[in-house]
């Protein structure tokens, strides 16, 4: 294995001895193999280690924590650190790369060495769909993009890309780990560096559908209170930058906070909430909704969270 390679691909996994060859399989059979894949097990309980071992590939390094930390920011930190490429990327354990996304980055990070962090589209496995996310309403699909930190910051960058960051980027920010879910991590690296979006598919991603009211509302009472520590980091780290650049833009965080209450059964402090956002902007349309049918009909409000998870 080459003690220097291009790229490092780290995966952080949990009790998916059952699916984690498939990210694996998809990394090994990149057209570019100057590589190294660290899966980091988060004390699995199973026998992933046996099927990653399985592969036999100088190129796979495994790295087994003693317990689970309870959320991939523990993992992702630990095979971060360890990354040894010029360039990482973090490569869920349930999703796979698309053959040539290892050879189109370096073509890339070629043509634009200036650059330090890239990203690409993804694409639903099961679907054939591209991945809705906020970058659609502000790039020209056939075109590479640069996006600087007000771009992040107002479009409200959400959906699924697949980063690449040059290797001293996550030696320097890490994920925080007293959270479960971090979503911000992508607006603090934004903060410090540009995005150079490339217009093509990098990532196939498995979509793990709910169907019927019990999952949906399973899925919802799970998830919600994550969600709200997200909306409350985003806000105590960007609130100011965000006053100064778009303050309109804090309606939106405060409407999801507002929601998000409602659907974690606190419907009061939900509706305190979605009024406070009406600061920003008071005709809002979307917190006029989920205010009115807060009171009338929170059933309503759970089915527009289809959207939401």
């Amino acid at each position: 294995m080459n003690k220097n390679p291009f790229f490092t691909i780290v995966t952080a996994s949990y009790n998916r001895a059952y699916i984690i060859e498939k990210p694996i399989r998809s990394v090994l059979n990149q057209s570019f193999g100057d590589f190294e894949h660290i899966i980091v097990d988060d004390g699995s309980t199973d026998n992933t280690e046996k099927v990653v071992k399985s592969f036999n590939d100088g190129r796979l390094v495994y790295i087994k924590l003693p317990q689970s930390s309870g959320g991939p920011c523990k993992p992702r930190n630990v095979g971060l650190g360890a990354a040894r490429g010029q360039y990482v990327i973090i490569l869920d354990s349930d999703d796979q790369l698309d053959k040539d996304t290892l050879t189109v980055y370096k073509e890339w990070i070629e043509k634009r060495p200036e650059m330090k962090v890239f990203l690409m589209d993804t694409m639903n496995e099961d679907e054939g769909k591209m991945r809705s996310g906020s970058l659609k309403d502000i790039v020209d699909p056939n075109k590479a993009t640069i996006f600087e930190y007000k771009d992040v910051l107002c479009g409200g960058f959400t959906g699924d890309y697949l980063f690449c960051f040059k290797n001293e980027i996550v030696k320097k920010i890490k994920y925080p780990e007293g959270f479960k879910r971090n979503y911000n991590y992508l607006y603090k690296v934004s903060k410090e560096y540009d995005f150079f979006y490339i217009p093509k598919v990098g990532l196939y991603i498995t979509a793990h559908r709910t169907t019927g009211n019990d999952r949906l509302t399973r899925t919802i009472e799970k998830n919600a209170e994550y969600f709200i520590e997200w909306v409350d980091d985003y806000v105590r780290l960007f609130k100011e930058d965000t006053l100064k650049v778009c303050p309109q833009y804090m309606e939106r965080w405060y409407r999801e906070k507002g929601v998000l209450n409602v659907l974690a059964g606190k419907r009061k402090e939900g509706l305190v909430w979605l009024l406070k956002g009406l600061k920003y902007k008071p005709f809002s349309y979307k917190s006029w909704f989920y205010i009115i049918f807060s009171i009338l009909a929170p059933w309503a409000v759970r089915q527009r969270a289809r959207r939401m998870f």
